[in-house]
């Protein structure tokens, strides 16, 4: 009270949270708002459940759910609680100790109200009328009337039934199951449309229509390049008259005015090119200080499609830089400017930063022009199409360009594009994929013929796994999933998953009786070579099958073929044979121990021919041990088929060639099967048939292939899974393996290196499993040929001998490179034509065994070089180090050579042969064998043995 005057100050309560109670629990919020919940909770509680009050707690604003209960229980009371349930005190004007009545109020133990007042008072403040009250953090003050009380039985009740009539209601409007399209009113035009969006970044042409000046251009004028203009017009006109003049007798040299019109033309053309360079000096001015009106004057870095070649101009011109398919065709003629490759690195770098940054815009289709129309990345444009969801403009550059219809069918797919995406697919042969879209649309009928379709197609390619899950998942056809896995066994090479998907499949489904007839079944069949695959698969079901009987059935018929499998497998695979038989019960030990001493019984061994007496050797006879080679088997390829390349990978191998108006590919196993992949075959026509160049790092990764010259679609194709290797390989071209690629290899690690040729030389570029660019490398002419102009005729280059480890060895014409980061490279003058080469093992001494046109030469990459010819009689020889040795192979003539220490190479062993030239030397899954692929599609596979 100041003077008589009475000041009245209003604070807001608060809740704040103490570290440790402040008021004992006398009720507790069971969370939740599922009654189900709420029973179980107070079921554990341990008390007597009919003096417990609840009252329900609304939820927060504007949720119709209730936030949990609050359940009262008596002073005495002391319910075991789980950590779910949160304790709240309770206080009133009496104090904490009231046992009911009006003005209770129930708030968390561990508040503590700020500012600080009695609970005498703060039970005033809240309880002005009668009721419970509830002080809640978040749903804030609750206040509870005498008829919000419940008791625990009445959550057994059941709700009560309503009287109301609901045969009144009058039917609304009935939408469409599906939103087929939305369509304007007004259907704008193109050149509306094209209009909107020209406000942008050097939108308006630079006043007279030329770049202005760059501070580091020469001095010139116009009236200097009209007159250049006139006098070319009259050194051509004098150039044509000296042509038809007659030169003075005897002399070879033109007449005076054809020489000239050379010189002139000559001069000429030099100040043209000065000229140029002022134009280009301009434009990386403007694109340094106004990259937005430079952008308009921009100089395409590559040639492109033209038809002819325009009268050559020293003038940038002004260029609409909205993508634009049309203008993608072609059909105009060309002004080349040859820019030096300074200039050229720089316009790049520059063009780069300016599609990142129309990226960064959301301005697509301008990064578009700059990747597509400046530098003839039609990878990035179509890329960025894509990601500008201007699909359909990105799935014709997949389609006709890039020669991807794959990824174009994906591409109008991802934009809704279904009906244009779905007739794609079907060229591809991709019916499953067809069968999914019509899904989709609603279609069902169109739907179940797709899928037919996918099943048909999947079982003339003998994969049966993938047919069965079409008919399961997608048919709903049960009984047909189980007869097309069952023609899987025994006879396809899927035969054990198709089995261990069967039993999958009548385990899912209840159908014991069938899994119970097919396991005895298999128990009648007699021992054969899939007798260990079906002892481990039934080993299995005995363990994993949900029933029971089914269970015991499996674990006796792996007991039964085990005993005849015992008699008459070798002791590698005895093993094999005994450990299904300890799985049926893992926990028995005996079992255990006796089939480890079974397995210690040696069989019993053949019976050895005695030696006569005088074929022993005795120990003055004894020589140095030497090495044979034994054909093992041939295994014949696809006929009618010119093969041109193959490879190996662990446990497969792989060959190329062309056949009739196709380009073939298979896989091959080294017991002899071959097969082709799935999907739609590769037509090419052409007369000219370049190599091919295939990649693969691994069993489990796909096998690159590069596009081919002219065009050659060449979209994903899959090998289906075997038992031998059960997981599908795909083989195709990624979207970065282009015609220009000379060489592509592979590491067991995913990642891909490709070689590929240009105007200014050779680039190496690296690629992830996930197609990311890892970094690149340049490689001029001029550090190859030192001693020529700096070019090279490089379309006539196909294929480049490759091998990529730490540096990077390949081979050009008669050079050996060694081409190690980040500048240094040494060039080997070999003294021949180089055909192929191949490195030794990464952990042995460092040598590169070269093939030339006749013979061949063995490289040691050490402190000191050494080279080695050998094999020099053999024409057009291929090679490879396999093992420790090096092994060659021409036509009528195998030989493996071994190396010394002191850089000399040695002939271990030679057989001759009726086959067709060889392609390529493979190591096999066995380390003393190698395989020899002719032309012809015979692979001979040889071993090695010392005797």
């Amino acid at each position: 009270t100041f003077s008589g005057a009475t000041a009245v100050i209003t604070l807001p309560l608060r809740m704040q949270y103490s570290p440790s109670p402040v008021r004992p629990a006398a009720a507790w919020l069971i969370p939740g708002d599922d009654a189900a919940d709420w029973l179980d909770e107070l079921l554990q509680w341990g008390i007597p459940l009919a003096a417990v009050t609840l009252y329900p707690v609304p939820g927060v604003r504007g949720d119709t759910a209730p936030a949990g209960i609050l359940a009262v229980v008596g002073k005495a009371a002391q319910p075991a609680v789980s950590r779910r349930c949160q304790p709240y005190g309770r206080i009133d004007g009496r104090g904490a100790a009231a046992d009911s009545g009006s003005g209770v109020v129930y708030l968390p133990v561990e508040a503590r109200i700020d500012p600080d007042a009695t609970e005498s008072e703060l039970a005033a403040l809240l309880t002005r009328q009668s009721g419970v009250h509830l002080l809640h953090p978040a749903v804030g003050l609750v206040r509870f009337l005498e008829s919000d009380a419940y008791r625990v039985a009445d959550l057994l009740r059941p709700a009560p039934v309503s009287e109301g009539q609901w045969d009144a209601a009058e039917p609304g409007v009935t939408l469409s199951q599906r939103l087929w399209s939305i369509e304007p009113i007004s259907v704008p035009s193109v050149q509306m449309v094209l209009s909107e969006g020209r406000d942008e970044i050097g939108s308006q042409p630079l006043t007279g229509g030329q770049l202005p000046r760059s501070p580091e251009e020469p001095a010139d004028n116009a009236l200097a390049a009209a007159g250049r203009a006139v006098m070319r017009q009259i050194a051509r006109l004098a150039s044509w008259f000296g042509s038809r003049a007659a030169a003075p007798v005897g002399s070879a040299k033109p007449g005076g005015l054809a020489q000239w019109a050379q010189q002139k033309m000559k001069q000429l053309d030099q100040a043209l090119l000065a000229s140029r360079h002022s134009e280009l000096l301009r434009l990386l001015h403007l694109l340094e200080t106004d990259p937005e009106q430079g952008l308009r004057y921009a100089l395409p870095l590559h040639s492109g499609d033209h038809r002819g070649i325009a009268p050559p101009s020293d003038r940038l011109t002004y260029r609409d830089i909205d993508f634009d398919l049309q203008r993608m065709r072609g059909g105009q003629p060309a002004d080349p400017w040859d820019v030096p490759f300074d200039f050229q690195t720089r316009l790049r770098r520059m063009y780069h930063e300016l599609a990142t940054r129309e990226i960064q815009l959301g301005r697509h289709r301008r990064a578009a022009y700059i990747y597509a129309e400046l530098l003839g990345d039609l990878r990035m444009a179509a890329a960025t199409l894509k990601a500008g969801r201007h699909f359909r403009e990105a799935a014709v550059l997949y389609r006709q360009r890039l020669a991807q219809p794959e990824e174009a069918a994906r591409c109008l797919e991802e934009g809704g594009l279904w009906i244009e995406a779905i007739g794609l697919y079907e060229e591809l042969g991709e019916f499953e994929k067809v069968g999914d879209l019509y899904s989709q649309l609603e279609q069902p009928d169109p739907a179940r013929e797709a899928y037919g379709r996918a099943v048909s197609k999947h079982r003339r390619d003998h994969d049966y796994l993938t047919a069965a899950k079409i008919l399961e998942t997608k048919l709903d056809d049960c009984d047909g999933a189980a007869e097309c896995l069952d023609a899987g066994w025994p006879a396809s090479r899927q035969a054990s998953q198709c089995l261990e998907a069967l039993f999958q499949l009548l385990g899912r489904h209840g159908r014991h009786k069938a899994a119970s007839d097919k396991v005895a079944e298999l128990r009648r069949q007699p021992p054969s070579d899939a007798s260990l695959s079906l002892l481990e698969s039934l080993s299995r079901f005995a363990r994993s099958y949900p029933d029971r009987d089914v269970q015991a059935q499996a674990a006796d018929a792996t007991r039964t073929l085990a005993a005849g499998c015992l008699r008459v497998v070798s002791p590698l695979k005895r093993l094999a044979v005994l450990a299904a038989v300890r799985q049926l019960v893992p926990d028995d030990r005996l079992l255990a121990r006796d089939c480890q001493r079974f397995s210690l019984i040696p069989p019993a061994p053949p019976p050895t021919p005695p030696v006569p007496r005088s074929s022993r050797r005795q120990p003055s006879q004894l020589k140095r041990r030497s090495t044979a080679l034994t054909l093992v088997r041939t295994i014949q390829l696809p006929e009618n088929v010119q093969w041109c390349s193959a490879m190996s990978a662990e446990h497969v191998f792989y060959a190329a060639g062309y056949g009739d108006n196709e380009l073939v590919v298979v896989q091959g196993f080294w017991n002899g099967d071959v097969r082709q992949p799935s999907g739609s075959p590769w037509h090419y026509a052409a007369t000219r048939q370049p190599p091919v160049l295939l990649a693969c790092g691994g069993d489990r990764q796909p096998v690159l292939m590069r596009q081919l010259p002219p065009g050659l679609d060449l979209p994903w194709r899959r090998f289906p899974p075997t038992d031998a290797l059960p997981f599908s390989i795909k083989v195709g071209t990624p979207p970065w393996l282009s015609a220009r690629a000379v060489a592509v290899q592979s590491t067991a690690g995913g990642q891909a290196h490709v070689l590929a040729r240009g105007p200014i030389g050779l680039t190496l570029s690296s690629y992830s499993s996930a197609d990311e660019l890892l970094g690149s490398r340049s490689l001029a002419w001029s550090e190859i040929w030192p001693d020529g102009d700096g070019t090279y005729d490089f379309p006539t280059l196909h294929s480049v001998p490759f091998h990529v480890r730490d540096d990077v060895c390949l081979g050009l014409e008669d050079r050996l490179i060694l081409w190690r980061p980040p500048a240094r490279t040494k060039v080997v003058d070999v003294g021949g034509t180089i055909r192929g080469l191949h490195r030794s093992a990464r952990h042995s001494r460092s040598r590169v065994a070269v093939a030339l046109e006749r013979g061949a030469l063995l490289y040691w990459d050490e402190s000191q070089e050494h080279v080695a010819p050998f094999a020099e009689d053999l024409d057009e020889p291929v090679l490879r180090f396999v093992g420790g040795w090096v092994v060659v192979a021409a036509v009528h003539q195998c030989r493996v050579y071994r190396t010394a220490e002191n850089h000399q190479i040695h002939l271990e062993a030679s057989v001759a042969h009726e086959q067709a030239r060889p392609i390529a030397v493979l190591p096999t899954d066995q380390n003393d064998r190698f395989a020899v692929v002719a032309q012809d599609g015979i692979v001979a596979i040889y071993q090695a043995n010392e005797r």
